[in-house]
């Protein structure tokens, strides 16, 4: 059973305060009214740092050494589940209505937008999903990223599509095929997490039927850069 755990990630990358940014304060403030019963965690830079460096030393070093910040986070939410089990939500996620204690009682949730979006990419997504502790799938995708990311990385295509480099050594196609390898009947969970990104679908859903909603689709691009968030990052509250 998934324990009553909710892990989210904030990395100081834009330097602002959580607070500063309304849909992220949203996003863990309504968690944490939703799920009063639940124990929350919000990971520090420096809290996941340390946990790399106590549970996982022989890690730390890659760890540090990747790229990008957002792969250290992509990274960590296999770590902290893997430890701590619980649901990992990204800080653009804004809860709909409470999970249903039946799926608490998978071993390991996560979901798609296939059949929202079915031209969609990832098998999986990376940005909701949770088990119970100890789920041997956080130890295959750990143990196998290091020597994945030294291969990406020597490739030079990698160092134009800076986005696929993410997506292919920690993101969501990283996890997607190895998840295929090591659970192939597995199929992810439908309406989990509603969206009106990428597609015209939304129009014929309804969102009382999720538990979740998307607010936003590669708000981590621009940490990669200099460029500037996209106008859908800052949204202000009444669009929340």
């Amino acid at each position: 059973m998934i324990p009553k755990i909710i892990h989210q990630i904030y990395f100081d990358l834009r330097g602002k305060d959580i607070s500063q940014i309304e849909l992220f304060d949203t996003s863990s403030k309504r968690l944490q009214k939703m799920y009063p019963d639940w124990k929350y965690i919000l990971w520090s830079e420096k809290m996941c740092e340390n946990l790399v460096s106590d549970k996982l030393p022989g890690h730390y070093e890659f760890y540090k050494s990747m790229k990008y910040d957002i792969q250290r986070i992509d990274y960590m939410r296999f770590v902290i589940l893997k430890f701590y089990g619980g649901i990992y939500i990204d800080l653009d996620i804004i809860p709909i209505k409470p999970l249903s204690d039946s799926i608490l009682n998978f071993p390991f949730i996560s979901y798609s937008f296939k059949d929202i979006i079915p031209k969609h990419n990832e098998f999986v997504q990376n940005d909701l999903m949770g088990s119970h502790v100890g789920f041997k799938l956080w130890d295959y995708l750990i143990d196998c990223l290091p020597g994945n990311y030294k291969q990406k990385a020597s490739m030079e295509i990698y160092d134009v599509r800076k986005a696929r480099f993410v997506l292919y050594t920690t993101g969501p196609r990283y996890m997607g095929k190895l998840l295929k390898k090591l659970m192939p009947k597995y199929t992810p969970l439908k309406n989990l997490v509603y969206t009106k990104w990428k597609n015209g679908n939304w129009k014929n859903l309804n969102r009382k039927d999720f538990y979740f909603e998307n607010y936003v689709s590669g708000g981590w691009l621009d940490t990669m850069s200099n460029n500037k968030p996209s106008k859908t990052f800052y949204l202000k509250k009444t669009e929340l």
